[in-house]
């Protein structure tokens, strides 16, 4: 019994089930003219396939350099707080310490990476009238300023970064299942033209579960959902 194809099945033994259709076909009059367009869907298989792999590589760049620029105003947080707090005697409870940082240090550089943005904007308004009478503050803004833009400039780059995963992903789904569309109507249309000769039907179609010469691991069939990049 010819076997079929499936999603959960990688793309290589997608392509090379396609790829030895066309060599079991070539040069077979009867049946020549169905290779042509398996051969147009192997190569969607293998495109949407790098493209998919491409985007979880620029994804997790993103991503790296997003926690990169979080830990950068992290640190900058850091030592507007310690600067501040030695300039106020190493003293929380002294007002122009609390002014500017009214939850405490903590509250600031501490957020989870997709929170921080948020955080810290929350401060800038009140930092930037402070900065009119505190030179402490004067002096950090100007760098707090620039790694909240760098962090979400950052951000914004990851979000479209998974985005373009999402959809890479789903365009591997919906070339898998060209491909198996095209294997049915193969055979299909091999059944029609040799109706009751079912050794010469699967004489074109290959034993699939002998598997590649490389195993490669299934992927999850189910379509993507959503597109929130991942909290570290």
């Amino acid at each position: 019994m010819t076997e079929r194809l499936n999603q959960r099945m990688g793309d290589t033994k997608i392509a090379a089930a396609l790829l030895s259709f066309e060599k079991l076909v070539r040069g077979d009059s009867a049946v020549e003219d169905l290779g042509p367009r398996t051969a147009e869907i192997r190569g969607a298989v293998k495109t949407a396939g790098r493209e998919y792999q491409d985007a979880i590589e620029n994804e997790s760049a993103a991503l790296y350099v997003a926690l990169n620029k979080d830990n950068q105003l992290d640190l900058l947080s850091k030592g507007f707080a310690d600067a501040l707090f030695n300039a106020c005697g190493r003293r929380r409870d002294d007002p122009r310490f609390k002014a500017a940082m009214p939850r405490g240090a903590a509250d600031v550089s501490q957020p989870r990476l997709w929170e921080q943005e948020t955080k810290i904007n929350s401060y800038i308004p009140e930092w930037t009238k402070l900065a009119d009478r505190d030179t402490v503050v004067a002096e950090w803004l100007p760098k707090i300023r620039e790694g909240a833009t760098n962090l979400t400039s950052a951000l914004a780059a990851l979000k479209t970064a998974t985005d373009g995963r999402n959809t890479a992903r789903w365009n591997q789904l919906r070339a898998r299942m060209s491909a198996i569309a095209i294997w049915d109507s193969n055979h299909g249309e091999v059944i029609r033209r040799f109706p009751g000769d079912r050794a010469r039907v699967e004489s074109y179609f290959p034993t699939i579960s002998a598997g590649t010469v490389e195993a490669e691991e299934e992927t999850p069939a189910a379509p993507p959902t959503g597109t929130t990049p991942p909290t570290p």
